[in-house]
């Protein structure tokens, strides 16, 4: 019987961890309304993204910045750079110039 292995999960090292929690509870405090306290979450987790060299990432994290600070051109930028993230930064985007302001649970749930 010639069964194929499962490849292993992807095991984050602890900074990329930090910053994935980082984002996450950013994330929440964007949904609940805190944009201030979440810009700071995410921010923190893009200093962490940047030293631990994950462009992608990198990419999607700054784009959610640009988008918490309505700099469209700056999120729009960023979309083709977030590998898989660049469907949930093209919602942002629309949305962000759909309304010219941020409604955060609307264009990240849509």
């Amino acid at each position: 019987m010639n069964q194929e292995l499962s490849p292993e999960p992807y095991k984050r090292n602890e900074a990329e961890q930090k910053s994935l929690d980082l984002f996450h509870e950013g994330q929440a405090l964007t949904a609940s309304g805190e944009v201030e306290n979440a810009l700071a979450k995410i921010e923190e987790s893009l200093a962490l993204a940047r030293n631990n060299n994950d462009p992608e990432w990198t990419a999607y994290l700054e784009g959610t910045v640009a988008y918490l600070n309505s700099d469209l051109e700056k999120l729009q930028s960023l979309v083709d750079r977030a590998g898989a993230n660049n469907v949930t930064l093209t919602r942002l985007a629309k949305g962000l110039e759909a309304r010219g302001a941020v409604d955060y649970k609307e264009d990240y749930y849509k």
